[in-house]
């Protein structure tokens, strides 16, 4: 057996660590770190509902990458969306070419979600580190713009089709959710903290 490195825990017999509730594993790290995005527009003003998309790790900021055809795509759109607390998104495009870029490294890439996807911990995504900066994001690639749609549940519910749930207690959520925030050592099981 072996310990598990940095912040991640196992169970006894496991054969895999797990990061805690809210962080990601980052492979080059070896940790398990809190991911955040963000839109921001051609000045860099943050908490947009539409820009340049911003990843975020606490140890690093940079671009997201709309490399190959079978990555970044509308589910992850959606994703990126409702982890920035909107209901869902409008459009999504690589084309745009902004001054602001200039100061970012492309941090994250290969971004896919699938339809069953509820935040980016349920999605795959490369990670840019010392030793690859410069080929996370091929030059016939280009950064990730997206625009979110608005409107949605209030803090503390869930949206569903049904309308909007509250969550249980010791669960808040943000507002436009599609998930309630469950306490440690337990996960999202749909409607409810398992």
């Amino acid at each position: 057996c072996m310990a598990c490195p940095g912040n991640s825990t196992s169970q006894p017999g496991a054969t895999a660590c797990v990061c805690p509730q809210g962080l990601y594993w980052e492979l080059d790290s070896g940790m398990c770190l809190k991911w955040s995005f963000t839109l921001v527009d051609r000045y860099g003003n943050s908490g947009m509902r539409s820009g340049l998309l911003i990843a975020d790790n606490g140890r690093a900021r940079g671009t997201v990458c709309s490399d190959y055809i079978q990555y970044y795509n509308n589910e992850t759109a959606r994703v990126n969306c409702l982890d920035m607390g909107f209901p869902g998104f409008k459009s999504w495009s690589k084309w745009q070419s902004w001054a602001i870029q200039e100061r970012f490294q492309s941090l994250v890439s290969r971004f896919y979600c699938t339809e069953a996807d509820k935040t980016y911990e349920d999605c795959r995504f490369k990670v840019a580190t010392p030793q690859r900066k410069s080929s996370v994001c091929p030059e016939s690639a280009g950064d990730v713009f997206l625009e979110c749609s608005t409107g949605g549940c209030p803090a503390n519910t869930y949206y569903t089709p049904q309308g909007c749930v509250a969550c249980p207690d010791h669960a808040p959520s943000k507002p436009n959710s599609t998930y309630c925030y469950c306490p440690a050592a337990h996960y999202w099981a749909g409607d409810r903290c398992a």
